[in-house]
């Protein structure tokens, strides 16, 4: 029965084939239109059948439109299952791609015929199939071209759109006007392009004027969502697309118009990336009469200023009169809103003060102001220290300034280079390099800037000297602090505290780039004069780290470089009697906690003894781990070192000592360990670094429980003597009491009644009185004792086997 079962099962999976191979439209002839067409291995999705040879033919709706390709899903069986694609009518046309049995990685997915038709061939053995394909086929626009621009707009899309493009594309199309005096415009529609919009790295739309892609013919390009516009300099212009093997997107749709080669005039929107502009006719000669206006305006979300660059310039006329021709450049600034105050002031040597409108008021509409700010003497220069700031960003971090910010420009105007911008709660302190100094500001309410504005002929740097008291804390800060710390700083500062004491520096709600080690921005701190030490240690990152320092001076130090930039550092800096050393107690847990060394990362101070006491808890040990370990050398670890001990005080058992760069892992005995840091009045070092954690310790299970077992064990084996014991002396007095005479006991069994359904009933054994004797005596063979021949036995009634 089992083997019919198996063969109409076999039967069925080959009628089941053989319905799906003839059910699907394994050999066709397609003409695509509009829409786009499915085209499925035979009985997808379900598994293909075996021998297949199909092939489908497909023409694109016109002679100048191109079959183009998506794969949607592809699963293949063995090597000679092959789904190939032929750039022509039939299978003897060029081979543009093969996918065979698992290889069907190819790097892409998705192509495009160079002529209106294609062929594709799906060819399968006798063995196991797959799930097979799904391929989605559409008649789409020509990759590049010849086009000829009127006054009339005409449509550019990509290939494939407005469903996706395609993989591995070099588009070009030259587009030219109509007449020679006209010059072609290009507006962008609608774009989706892989990319990020500040960047195009992958798939890029890239526009010249002229019919090359000649460096100097170039407008622009763009990618990601963004729109350009473009205006060719003379009767022509190339639009250049380009797509990577991987992602594709929706493509893009551009208009494009001829247009008199006097109407030169046009806006552009200006966003993150290059935007190239030329005069009529470039790099020819322009047209006499000319007039032409061009706006270009800012369109990002982050209010950025405009920056121009004259890549190329030779305009007739003498500079600085240019009387025949000449460029003029506007700027177009928001007028002046009468809440700002007066535009221009004057500084002296002594501050005056320089608010937004309202301030401290929050603003109730949007604000756009400039003051110029000029010494009174040119050979001074203007400072600025910014008191209060309260400036409306959605970063967090204010580096970018996303919505209102300051500005400050060394020289009279906006166009000269900015010195920097702030916004959030920055308080930053600037300076001109000459004798004025221009701030704007940008706000769409919030509470604005209080700011203190003076005349100097000293050199602004960050840092200076410092006395300190011991009555209350001195704070420093980085530049800028709690907006972003400038880049390329290097700030020093020398710190007093009176005679016979020392300096306790606290440093809190820090972020300094972070990197092991901390090789670009850092912080160090410098126990004396900054030059009495080679390095002291860096500190970066965002941790609050305490320092004593040795003496009554300090020398802190903060440097940046040219590229990240964060929130900076707070010191807390005061005067006293600091003792560097420290006993502390500490709970091990599984979580990773560490013990720094007095001043880590910096110098530990001489002279100076620590100690930790860490409990790991019943059931568990200590164990410690050194991850760094930077500590003065000394034969035998006698000068300064870290020494372990196996307990709860120095008086323990030793695990050891260390020093220099040792790094040792140890392990406590019980749930207790010690450890003890020591350095002399000789030289110092960067210190340490131990992490510390717990142990399970299963050995204190067994000597916890060995009691209970061996306890247990003993008052087991007494019991079964005990009860082994009984058991012989029962036995014993039990066979005392059998006389010695050799006779055979019989017995007499009554009947044993049925029993019902209810319970038993009653059981009567009827047994005469029976004379015993003693049992027969041991013989070296078996002597078989006769029993009743009764189908119902009392176990009680036999007699014992020998």
């Amino acid at each position: 029965m089992l083997g019919i079962y198996k063969t109409v099962a076999v039967l069925l999976g080959i009628l089941s084939s053989l319905l799906a191979a003839s059910t699907d439209r394994c050999v066709e002839e397609i003409a695509l239109t509009g829409d786009a067409v499915n085209i499925t291995s035979p009985g997808y999705p379900n598994h293909y059948g075996a021998d297949l040879t199909c092939g489908w033919k497909i023409n694109a709706s016109s002679p100048d439109r191109r079959v183009g390709v998506h794969i949607a899903n592809l699963s293949l069986e063995s090597s000679a299952d092959c789904l190939s694609f032929y750039n022509g009518p039939d299978n003897s046309s060029r081979s543009l791609f093969q996918f065979c049995g698992t290889n069907t990685d190819t790097g892409t997915g998705s192509f495009l015929s160079s002529g209106d038709s294609m062929y594709i061939q799906f060819t399968s053995d006798s063995s196991v199939n797959a799930g097979g394909f799904r391929i989605v086929v559409i008649d789409s626009e020509k990759c590049g071209g010849t086009l000829t621009a009127t006054s009339e707009v005409a449509n550019l899309p990509s290939p494939g759109y407005p469903y996706t493009y395609f993989n591995d594309l070099r588009c070009t199309w030259i587009i030219t006007a109509e007449n020679e005096n006209e010059t072609v415009g290009l507006t962008t529609l609608n774009s989706d392009i892989e990319g990020t919009g500040a960047s195009c790295p992958y798939d890029v739309l890239r526009v010249y004027t002229g019919n090359t892609i000649e460096d100097d013919q170039y407008l622009g390009e763009s990618c990601s969502k963004q729109l350009p516009t473009y205006q060719s300099s003379k009767n022509s212009l190339l639009v250049h697309f380009t797509t990577d093997v991987s992602t594709t997107k929706q493509g893009f749709m551009l208009q494009y118009v001829a247009r008199k080669a006097g109407d030169c005039n046009n806006t552009y929107a200006v966003k993150a990336t290059d935007k190239y502009i030329m005069s009529p006719g470039y790099p020819d000669i322009y047209d006499s009469n000319l007039e032409c206006f061009i706006i270009l305006a800012d369109v990002t979300s982050t209010s950025r200023n405009l920056k121009l660059d004259i890549v190329s310039l030779d305009v007739d006329g003498d500079f600085p009169n240019c009387g025949d021709d000449s460029v003029t450049l506007y700027q177009v600034v928001p007028p002046q809103s009468k809440d700002c105050g007066p535009q221009y002031l004057n500084s002296t040597i002594h501050p005056q003060y320089l608010q937004s409108p309202g301030y401290p008021v929050e603003l109730s509409s949007h604000k756009d102001c400039v003051w110029t700010i000029t010494a009174s003497n040119p050979n001074m220069m203007v400072r600025i220290d910014v008191i209060d700031s309260d400036i409306y960003s959605t970063d967090t971090s204010y580096v970018y300034c996303r919505n209102d910010r300051v500005w400050a420009y060394d020289g009279p105007s906006i166009f000269n280079d900015m010195i920097s911008f702030w916004c959030g709660p920055s308080r930053p302190t600037l300076q001109s390099s000459g004798s004025a100094i221009t701030i704007q500001f940008h706000s769409t309410g919030s509470s604005g800037f209080k700011l203190a504005y003076f005349e100097t002929n000293e050199q602004y740097h960050c840092g200076g000297t410092l006395n300190i008291t011991t009555a209350d804390y001195t704070t420093v800060t980085s530049p800028n602090y709690p907006g972003p710390y400038p880049n390329r700083e290097n700030c020093i500062w020398i710190i007093y505290a009176p005679a016979n004491t020392n300096i306790e520096a606290k440093v809190r709600n820090t972020k300094i780039e972070s990197t092991t080690p901390c090789r670009y921005d850092y912080l160090q701190i410098f126990d004396g004069m900054g030059s009495s030490v080679s390095d002291p240690g860096r500190y970066c990152g965002d941790d609050n780290i305490d320092y004593t320092s040795s003496g009554h001076i300090i020398t802190v130090r903060f440097h940046s470089d040219s590229s990240m930039r964060h929130k900076g550092f707070q010191m807390l800096l005061k005067a006293g009697h600091f003792r560097a050393s420290e006993t502390m107690e500490l709970s091990a847990s599984y979580f990773t906690a560490y013990i720094l060394s007095p001043n880590y990362p910096f110098n530990y101070p001489s002279n100076t003894e620590s100690s930790w006491k860490i409990t790991a808890g019943r059931d568990y040990t200590v164990m410690i781990e050194v991850k760094e370990s930077s500590i003065e050398s000394s034969f035998g670890c006698l000068s300064d070192f870290v020494e372990a001990f196996d307990g709860s005080d120095s008086n323990a058992p030793s695990l050891g000592r260390w020093c220099g760069q040792s790094e040792p892992l140890k392990t406590s005995s019980g749930s207790v360990m010690f450890l003890k840091f020591k350095s002399d009045s000789s030289g110092v070092d960067r210190g340490f670094k131990i992490k510390y954690t717990k142990e399970y310790n299963p050995s204190h299970d067994f000597d916890t429980n060995v009691g209970a077992i061996v306890g247990g064990s003993i008052g087991g084996s007494v019991l079964m003597l005990l009860i082994m014991s009984g058991i012989a002396i029962f036995i014993y007095k039990k066979n005392q009491r059998i006389p010695t005479t050799n006779v055979p006991v019989y017995y007499t069994v009554g009947q044993v009644p049925t029993v019902s359904n209810f319970g038993q009933g009653p059981m009567t054994n009827i047994m005469p009185p029976t004379n015993f004797t003693g049992p027969p005596s041991y013989a070296t063979s078996y002597q078989p004792v006769a029993t009743p021949s009764s189908t119902h036995l009392n176990s009680e009634t036999l007699p014992p086997k020998f």
